[in-house]
This record gives C-alpha cells, sequence and structure tokens, in this order.
C-alpha cells in the first residue's frame, strides 16, 4: 500500500513536472546572449553620435516644434528647434568623456536600443499629428541606424524600453526640465 501511494505521489510529481516545462517552453532562464546585435559599448570610442528626437503635434510653422538631444564621446547637446525648417530657438552643450559615453551606451544596449519591430508605416511622417512622433537615430553600424515610436497607438520600428531609454537621453542633460521651461517662456512654444 506504502509503495502503490509513493508511486502515485511520485507520478503526480512527474506530470506536475512535465506540465511546467512545456508551459516555460523547455528553456532553463532567459539568460540567453543574442550574438546578432552589436554591443553598443564598442562605439564609445569611436566618432558615432546617438540622438533622440521628440517632434510635437503638427501644427502650424510658427507653433511646431522639436527637441533633438546628441550625444557622443565629446559632447552632450540638446536644442529646440521651432517650425519645419529646422530653426534652432535655443540649445544647450556640454562635454561628455569616453567612459561616460561607454555607460551610456552599456544602459542603451540594455534597455533595447538596437530591438527593431516590424511597422506597416516606413516612418513616423504624418503619423499621430496630435501627440508626439519620437526618432531614434545612430551613425555606429555600417549602415544608418533609425528607429521610431509615436505617443499614439502607432508603435512604429523602435522595439526597446521607451521610458528607460528617452529617459536617458533626457538625463544627458544637466537641467533638462529646466531649460525646456525656460525655452517654453521665451519662445511661446507649448513644449
Amino acid at each position: 500500500m506504502i509503495k502503490a501511494l509513493l508511486g502515485f505521489v511520485a507520478f503526480i510529481f512527474l506530470i506536475l513536472f512535465i506540465v511546467i516545462m512545456i508551459a516555460r517552453g523547455g528553456k532553463s532562464g532567459d539568460n540567453v546572449v543574442r550574438k546578432d546585435i552589436p554591443q553598443l559599448n564598442t562605439a564609445a570610442s569611436s566618432d558615432a553620435n546617438f540622438q533622440f528626437t521628440q517632434d510635437g503635434p503638427i501644427v502650424a510653422e510658427e507653433d511646431h516644434f522639436s527637441i533633438q538631444i546628441s550625444v557622443n564621446k565629446s559632447n552632450r547637446t540638446v536644442r529646440v528647434i521651432r517650425g519645419y525648417q529646422g530653426q534652432v530657438v535655443a540649445s544647450s552643450s556640454f562635454g561628455n568623456n569616453e567612459a561616460a559615453f561607454a555607460d551610456f551606451l552599456s544602459a542603451l544596449d540594455r534597455a533595447g536600443y538596437t530591438n527593431v519591430n516590424r511597422s506597416r508605416y516606413q516612418s513616423e511622417a504624418g503619423l499621430c499629428p496630435l501627440n508626439n512622433r519620437f526618432v531614434f537615430q545612430s551613425d555606429q553600424f555600417e549602415k544608418d541606424f533609425r528607429t521610431w515610436t509615436t505617443s499614439c497607438r502607432e508603435n512604429g520600428t523602435f522595439g526597446g524600453n521607451f521610458s528607460t531609454i528617452s529617459s536617458l537621453f533626457r538625463d544627458q542633460i544637466p537641467n533638462y526640465n529646466q531649460f525646456i521651461s525656460s525655452t517654453r517662456q521665451t519662445t511661446g512654444l507649448s513644449l
């Protein structure tokens, strides 16, 4: 009787183990290294430039704005652009160094900067007209890298963690919020 009971309990544990393995897809963990994606921090000593652009709502020339943040091994720059013709109305630049740039690139890497989604649209042009479009660009690969997303329903080609990556870019600019606030006051743009 005891042997039958132990056999039954062992059988139940075996069934549970099989069900758990099937549910997990047979994986032992999610720490698989993806070798098809380049390590961004290898670009730290290069002349690579990484840029984040927030393109505002599609409105009149006088009211339209874009905010661009560019980061490379030597500089970190934020620019506010009025209209569609690229008129810079405010900018601020700060020095950078290779070690800080390498950390920034490693953080972008871990947040999925190079992850790309499929989209039914080739570009963000005309999408999300009442809100923002966001573009991530860099020139560290053999071919320029460009992905985008929106603050609307269309997620675009950007496949990384938007919140983390956009914060990483903004955090490269000391007193970013104060800069945007004072630019809003002096230009009248609704940033």
